[in-house]
């Protein structure tokens, strides 16, 4: 595995929970930033079990050409399933496609970066700032030990490691 990209779920209706079209637009502009660091890899888009990050899935999976698959350990509480969260960490960064790409929610978001330190202490990112707004992702290097939020804003932001 070469990155794994963090996605947080488009903008979303709070009444029928499917996205809006600004979420809509959102996670397309997001897939073509995207776009750019999967050209030419194996791709593959896993997504929780919600209709949001099915939409959000689906949308990144049309514009990346990859296919995408429900993965319900992405919907879980990471508070009653931390074990199962490290261990699809440890998962991914064993398995031999290129790069992976999670959408889920906010929880899920701010938590699973911090886990890759447990398999590489030099990816122990921690849990700061690990807050994404609705169409924004992280992208972890698993080469060059970085993880790089991609805003809302259009701009690139190194998270990790810090920068002074």
């Amino acid at each position: 595995m070469q990155k794994i990209i963090i996605v947080r779920h488009g903008e979303y209706d709070k009444d029928d929970k499917t996205l809006t079209e600004d979420g809509k637009s959102s996670i397309a502009s997001l897939a073509r930033r995207i776009a750019k660091l999967t050209k030419g890899y194996e791709t593959k888009i896993f997504y929780a079990s919600s209709t949001r990050t099915q939409q959000t899935a689906e949308i990144l999976a049309e514009l990346l050409e990859a296919k995408c698959e429900k993965l319900e350990i992405l919907e879980c509480s990471t508070t009653h399933h931390r074990t199962r969260f490290v261990d699809l960490v440890r998962d991914t960064i064993s398995d031999n496609s290129d790069i992976a790409i999670w959408v889920t929610h906010e929880t899920q978001v701010a938590t699973l970066p911090g886990l890759f330190g447990r398999f590489d202490r030099q990816l122990a990112i921690g849990f700061f700032d690990n807050y994404l707004v609705p169409g924004e992702a992280f992208v972890i290097d698993l080469h060059e030990k970085t993880m790089t939020r991609f805003n809302q804003f259009g701009e690139e932001v190194v998270v990790f490691p810090k920068i002074s």
